[in-house]
């Protein structure tokens, strides 16, 4: 097999990965161990691996509960039910095509918001943590360097309310309880080929919730949810906590359920080992998509993102091929719309430096601008 001009890699998160270090494109050590001629030493090359973890570690009764045709899902498979089922949602808006499935109920929830008592202890003990007390012990300086920018940068979006930290997602009937995710986690695994074979599976590390603050975010998630649920606007379903319990309250205590409730280290989006960042902080790819030390070959698709979004990446996936195109045919956004749009994009990027520069300032002087509108929503939820 030949290429006349490039070759595009699009095989994820997983798999980029490993077509990158069995052609001898990764870390050096990574490929002397296996014998494989080093072409490039990019140590980026399966690093960086990040996904959305999923915890269940609340349980609860509801009153009322679901139908059974809405938790039993053999109806799918009854033509005659779902006809009817569909002409009644048309006529009344109810029924089987009203329940909320995975999507429908989700809130992304900023950290000031989960923990408006706790948030700037959580980013203070985060920062005086070593940077590479929890990256995996091989990783090379580039990457370490890499990962000490991006998390000083997530560490100043915790402080603010434009990024979700976490997220509920609750679907009633389906589900015991919330699914409590975290959406930009500190903990960092990676991809290894497992050997020089071409059809063995690489290794995967996830190294779920080995960073504490992801700990930390998602037991200040789990206090949240409890009190949303405990909150005025849920006591017509009268939920009761059947696990863990309302005495089970310490910190210590829920940051043990947390660990032991890990349903999935991945919800499907894996991505960011094969980062869109500078070759000497730990990049694989540049902005032209690129791979670093080699011509006529690019990666689009998910595994290019640094730092995974906080939102379902079926959209990220889209717009990242689509810019890929863009790249690729040559387009460079030069007037109309696409002028307006990168007029709008710089726009953006300077509001949203001035708004790290004041969390920041806020977090050292210990003030917070939106405490009033928290303790209100605190008293809600009472």
């Amino acid at each position: 097999m030949s290429a006349k001009r490039e070759v595009i890699l699009s095989t994820g998160a997983y798999f980029n990965p490993k077509l990158l270090q069995l052609s001898g494109i990764g870390p050096k050590a990574l490929l002397e161990e296996h014998k494989i001629p080093v072409i490039v030493d990019l140590p980026g090359v399966g690093s960086n691996l990040q996904d959305h973890t999923l915890v269940r570690p609340l349980n609860y009764t509801s009153d009322p509960n679901p139908p059974g045709p809405w938790v039993d899902p053999s109806p799918a498979t009854n033509r005659t039910w779902l006809a009817e089922a569909l002409a009644e949602y048309r006529q009344n808006r109810t029924g089987y095509y009203t329940r909320p499935l995975s999507g429908s109920t989700v809130a992304f929830i900023p950290l000031p918001v989960m923990a408006p008592k706790t948030f700037r202890s959580i980013i203070s003990a985060s920062r005086k943590r070593a940077v590479d007390a929890y990256l995996p012990s091989r990783s090379s300086a580039s990457v370490i360097a890499g990962y000490k920018a991006q998390k000083e940068i997530l560490l100043r979006g915790y402080a603010t309310l434009k990024i979700g930290t976490g997220e509920v997602s609750i679907r009633p009937g389906i589900a015991p309880g919330p699914a409590l995710i975290v959406e930009k986690p500190l903990s960092r695994g990676y991809v290894e080929i497992a050997s020089s074979d071409p059809w063995a599976d690489p290794k995967l590390y996830y190294r779920t919730l080995s960073d504490p603050t992801d700990v930390a975010v998602l037991t200040s998630n789990l206090r949240f949810s409890r009190a949303f649920f405990a909150s005025k606007g849920m006591a017509g379903f009268k939920p009761v906590e059947t696990y863990p319990g309302a005495n089970v309250d310490s910190d210590d205590e829920l940051a043990e359920i947390v660990r032991g409730r890990i349903v999935n280290p991945s919800v499907g989006h894996a991505s960011c080992s094969c980062p869109m960042m500078k070759r000497e902080l730990g990049g694989v790819v540049d902005t032209e998509l690129n791979v670093y030390g080699v011509t006529g070959l690019r990666i689009v698709d998910i595994s290019i993102i640094p730092i995974i979004p906080t939102c379902h990446l079926l959209n990220t996936r889209y717009a990242i091929a689509e810019k890929a195109a863009d790249i690729i045919r040559g387009r460079t956004p030069h007037s109309g719309e696409d002028k307006h749009e990168e007029e709008e994009d710089k726009h953006e990027e300077e509001e949203d430096k001035h708004e790290e520069e004041e969390g920041k300032h806020e977090e050292e002087e210990g003030k917070y601008e939106d405490d009033e509108e928290e303790e209100e929503e605190d008293k809600r939820y009472e």
